[in-house]
Order: C-alpha cells, then structure tokens, then sequence
C-alpha cells in the first residue's frame, strides 16, 4: 500500500504521489474528456488492489484397444495450457516486493506460459512368450512471450 500520510502498520515508505509522477511520466495526464497528454503511451497498471492471474486448463485421453489375443494398441494423450502473472523478478529489482521499499505497477511483471500437447502410442504384440513393444512418443510445445500474437 503506497504511503497516504495515515500511518498504517502496512504502508510503504513509497509515497502515493510519487507513484502517481512516475505513472503519469510513463503513461501520461489523464484529461476529463478520458484522453491522455505526455508521456511515453506505456501503460503502468494500478499500484494497489490488483492480484496476478493464474490459469489452468489440463487434461488426459487414453484408448486401449485388445485387437485380439497377440495383439494390443494404446493412445495416450495429454494437454497442459497454463499462464501465471508473476511481478518483476528479484535480480531485476533486488525484491518482488510488495514490501516497505518496494511497489509494483501491475504491468510491470512478466508471464510464465505452458503450452504442452505430449502424445504416446504404443503397438504391443505377443510372440511365444514374451511381449514386444512398439513405442513412438512425442511432444509439441507452443511458447509465447507477452504481447507476442
């Protein structure tokens, strides 16, 4: 929570109108008709109330086929498609913060994404005794980086 002056146990030496100087620097003034003059056009975030999102979508398929008695087939399929905001690394800033001596702007972090669709399909065949196996395996990865299309 950026300093107001109100002495609470969990503000930061950071004071509010010095997060407003830099955001308005960066971004720009914001007018009454919700337009902006000066600035870089770079769009800070909030300072405060703002949580980091996390998504997570994942799954798995399998088929096995009994083909007939010598003669076995499996498919297996997996699916990860996850995202998770995290703030400014340590080595960048020396502290993720929030703390007393550092505050974040939303935008100032980074995105881990995951993007994972490994697949196996194995033959299984049976001579005399012993059971053979087939195996071909493989992984398909899609990264992205922010604002990457």
């Amino acid at each position: 929570m950026p300093n107001t002056g109100s002495g609470a146990v969990n503000e930061s030496r950071v004071l509010e109108s010095d997060l407003i100087a830099v955001q308005e620097a960066l971004w720009g003034v914001l007018q009454s008709d919700g337009s902006r003059t000066g600035g870089l056009g770079y769009n800070t975030g909030a300072f405060e109330g703002f949580t980091h999102k996390s998504e997570s979508k994942k799954g798995i398929f399998k088929l096995d086929w009994n083909i007939n008695d010598n003669k076995r087939l499996a498919i297996i399929y997996n699916f990860l498609n996850a995202s998770k905001e995290k703030p400014a690394h340590p080595t960048a800033i020396a502290f993720r913060g929030p703390s007393q001596n550092t505050l974040q702007f939303q935008n100032s972090g980074y995105e881990i994404n995951n993007k994972l669709k490994p697949y196996i399909k194995q033959a299984f065949q049976k001579d005399d005794d012993y059971w053979a196996v087939f195996s071909m395996h493989a992984l398909i990865e899609d990264k992205h980086f922010l604002n990457e299309q």
